[in-house]
């Protein structure tokens, strides 16, 4: 029916890679005349690719290389969005372009850079349990092998410990009704799903990270994300992780007392929630 066909919703398996988010495309070369003509030439090879050419593809091998001195990094979602994005920077780059690049160029996804030796140090901070929806990192699975393969894992171990397979309760199905993805709305809220799905997000994350060279020289969780965060450092297995977690759920749903309590999240800055709080009798 007309009322059933409306709440329908795109599947990523269906779509192009056109409407699977963009890609960095990172160009480098000891000049930044010389990136400049890279990506030009690397623009006129793109001229025979469909529009729906999987740009991850091309994409990953090249941001894996070694960086020269100057470069640009451009995020594109078609080979015409590359096209046009190199020929913004081949006629607007200027000197000064390349040290700090001008709001126009970010905007436009096109960041422009100067490689300088830094002492900085990176951390990863890995969510909690409220942060899942439905096809939570579907989109990422239909692009990276490495994300796929990391549910993939968490399918075959949750199935052993719970008997569920976690993507087929976060993952909707094509054509999926509303009233079904309701249904997995709420499935997903369950504490003993929620925290699996939650830990196998926030390592699929990590890896695909990591995969891009991105390595965390420390890593801090929030709630459950602690467990991500000790699985990161080598604490756990990815299996003992969930088998934890897993355990961490059931005991927690299991919980029965007369009064739960209640949690409010309030997005106020503190001295007005502060002001209005002053106000309620007993506080």
């Amino acid at each position: 029916s007309a009322a059933d066909s409306s709440s329908l919703i795109p599947h990523p398996s269906s779509l192009s890679f056109t409407a699977l988010q963009g890609e960095a495309f990172t160009f480098t070369a000891p000049t930044p005349q010389a990136v400049m003509a890279k990506a030009g030439e690397f623009a006129d090879t793109t001229l025979s690719w469909p529009e729906t050419h999987p740009m991850a593809l091309i994409a990953e091998p090249m941001n894996a290389k070694a960086q020269e001195e100057w470069g640009v990094s451009i995020v594109a979602k078609s080979p015409a969005d590359l096209r046009e994005k190199i020929a913004f920077l081949n006629a607007n780059a200027k000197a000064g372009t390349w040290d700090a690049p001008p709001l126009n160029s970010r905007l436009k996804g096109v960041y422009t850079f100067r490689r300088k030796r830094h002492d900085a140090k990176i951390g990863f901070l890995f969510p909690g349990q409220g942060s899942q929806y439905v096809d939570m990192m579907r989109d990422l699975a239909a692009k990276y092998n490495v994300v796929q393969e990391t549910f993939d894992e968490a399918d075959r171990i949750l199935e052993k410990i719970i008997g569920v397979s976690l993507t087929g309760t976060l993952w909707s199905r094509p054509g999926e009704s509303k009233a079904g993805l309701e249904k997995r709305e709420a499935a997903i809220k369950q504490t003993q799903i929620t925290q699996p799905a939650m830990m196998t997000a926030d390592m699929a994350m990590y890896r695909l990270l990591t995969s891009f060279g991105i390595k965390p020289d420390m890593v801090i969780g929030h709630s459950l994300g602690e467990y991500a965060a000790a699985t990161a450092a080598g604490v756990f297995t990815l299996e003992n992780g969930l088998k934890a977690v897993a355990s961490r759920a059931r005991e927690m749903s299991g919980v029965k007392v007369k009064d739960p309590g209640k949690m409010a999240s309030v997005a106020w800055p503190a001295d007005k929630v502060e002001k209005e709080l002053k106000k309620i009798s007993g506080y």
